[in-house]
Formats: C-alpha cells, structure tokens, sequence
C-alpha cells in the first residue's frame, strides 16, 4: 500500500504535492467575456488590439508619412524647365517643363523618330512619387491622353532631377535650364 505522507524532492527538502491529473479545458463562452452587448470580439483580442495601435502609434514617428507640406515642397522643387539628355546637360533631346497650377509641358525628338513630339497633362506628388496623368499628346508621344505614369524621385536640387522608373527601376537625371533655353522641335 502506498504511503500518504508527502514525497520530498530529492536533496532539496521541499515538499511535492500530488494532485489528480487535470482534466483538458475547453473554451467555453465564460472564458471569453463579451465586451459590449452584441459584441463578438472577446476582451483579451480587444486588449490585444489595443497594444498592437499602441505599438504602431509609438513606431509611425519614426517612419514619416507623406504630408502635403512636404509635397508641396517638392512641387516647389520641381518648377521650371528640365533638360533631357545623354551627355550630362551639354546638349538636350527633349524637355520637361513644370508649372505652378500642377500642369506639365514635354516636347522633343528622338533619335529614332525624326517627327517632333509634344504632351502635355498634369503632375501629381505624394511623398516621392510623382505621378503624371496626360491629357495631350502627339501620335508619336510615348503616353496617350488619359494615361498615367509613375516615378520615384531619388533626389533633387537646383541643378539636377534624379528619378526611377518604377517599372524597370532604372534611374534619370534631368537638368535645370532657364525658361528661355527651351528649344521645342517644330
């Protein structure tokens, strides 16, 4: 027969309590009390809910968002005429011209297509994409009116307009003219 006294841990001295084998639990609507009448999200989701806002709030500092100070800065940035070309500004394929009203002006030729081309439409900025949806545009223009098509600015300042392509990620740099420089094929 078995003795009823305690058994000790071994060298410790402590005492080791025996107890039934404990029965699984299940979760049962008393575990999960309901936070509101009618609600169904349980107390301990909600409190978890709440650190994961608590977390992210603490964090969205550190990670800065788009404002519209800083877009319009940009915008500010972007104003003007911009050259394009394949010998770092000495001379210029095509150009870019941004308005203050959020209008953009192209025009050039290339060295494949001997005609001149022209588009024209608006430019939107959120953070560093820029955005440009064309509402005019010759045959030989690369969009068609209605058409949209996104960048990265890399970096800018008063001499150069670095961007990326977001589909290819291939990386532009434009450069700054004077108004009067702007030499539109015909």
């Amino acid at each position: 027969m078995a003795s009823r006294q305690p058994a000790l841990a071994s060298g410790t001295g402590h005492v080791l309590q025996r107890h039934p084998p404990m029965k699984p639990i299940r979760p049962s609507a008393a575990m999960w009390p309901r936070s509101a009448p009618g609600s169904r999200v349980p107390t301990r989701r909600r409190a978890m809910v709440r650190w994961q806002l608590l977390l992210l709030s603490m964090l969205l500092p550190l990670f800065p968002l788009p404002s519209a100070a800083q877009d319009a800065t940009l915008h500010r940035a972007l104003l003007g005429l911009w050259c394009n070309s394949e010998d770092g500004g000495r001379s210029c394929w095509a150009w870019d011209e941004f308005h203050a009203d959020g209008r953009f002006e192209a025009c050039g030729r290339t060295e494949d297509d001997p005609r001149p081309f022209h588009g024209a439409g608006r430019v939107d900025i959120s953070g560093a994409r820029m955005c440009y949806t064309v509402t005019a545009a010759s045959e030989n223009f690369w969009l068609r009116p209605g058409q949209r098509y996104c960048t990265d600015i890399v970096a800018i300042d008063a001499l150069t307009h670095r961007y990326r392509d977001l589909d290819t990620h291939a990386e532009f740099t434009l450069y700054r003219r004077a108004p009067g420089d702007k030499h539109c094929p015909g």
